[in-house]
């Protein structure tokens, strides 16, 4: 992952900076990738996670 954080400890991080429960950080983690891919012009979310990480 481009942090240096595995996504286990991503997740962690994301959750104590932001006060949202894990689910709700998963959520918005996808919400923001389709997003991307969206406006990327491909509306594939495996392309963009290979770009994002994982």
């Amino acid at each position: 992952m481009v942090t240096g954080l595995e996504k286990e400890d991503w997740m962690e991080y994301a959750r104590e900076a932001t006060g949202l429960s894990r689910e709700e950080v998963k959520s918005l983690d996808l919400e923001i990738r389709l997003e991307v891919s969206n406006e990327l012009g491909h509306a594939r979310i495996d392309i963009t996670n290979a770009y994002l990480g994982k």
